[in-house]
């Protein structure tokens, strides 16, 4: 048994989100090369609460572009209300509308990929949902402390409506 396909999981919340425009860092990983992503924050982290028009109190990892070797694009970044004065070495990306399910990772953030794992794995068919072509984004509120790696965060799974 892989232990980390027993992450414990509570069924997702359904959400109709709007399209957002969010400014960040975005660097690309093969699949499970994963391991550069706390790094990529860290370089991140002093621009947050510096970006024109950013929306406060709220930052975002999002993976997008998978490929069909499961290589993708990850985007630390903020939610701005208007794009404006990009800083240098950020990007914009902008999400579209879609319908999520919403899981909660409440443990450490270096547990998040048993939260994945399970979501994957066994959460979706169990809420009896399907995955669709969209990004999928970790949303962080004030409740999370990067210092500590703690207060939970939200996973967004864009599914079929």
């Amino acid at each position: 048994m892989n232990p980390t396909t027993l992450a414990p999981l509570s069924a997702p919340r359904i959400v109709a989100h709007a399209a957002m425009t969010l400014v960040g860092l975005s660097e690309h990983y093969r699949a499970g090369g994963n391991a550069g992503i706390p790094s990529q924050w860290s370089r991140f982290g002093p621009f947050i609460g510096h970006i024109t028009n950013e929306v406060p109190g709220v930052s975002y990892g999002v993976v997008y572009h998978v490929d069909a070797n499961n290589d993708f694009d990850y985007l630390c970044g903020v939610e701005v209300s208007r794009v404006a004065d990009v800083p240098s070495g950020c990007v914009e990306l902008r999400v579209p509308a879609t319908t999520y399910a919403v899981f909660v990772h409440t443990g450490h953030i270096a547990t998040i990929q048993a939260t994945f794992t399970a979501i994957w794995e066994r959460g979706l068919a169990e809420a009896g949902l399907e995955a669709t072509d969209a990004p999928v984004f970790e949303r962080y509120d004030e409740k999370f402390d990067p210092r500590t790696g703690l207060g939970g965060l939200e996973i967004w799974v864009p599914v079929a409506a």
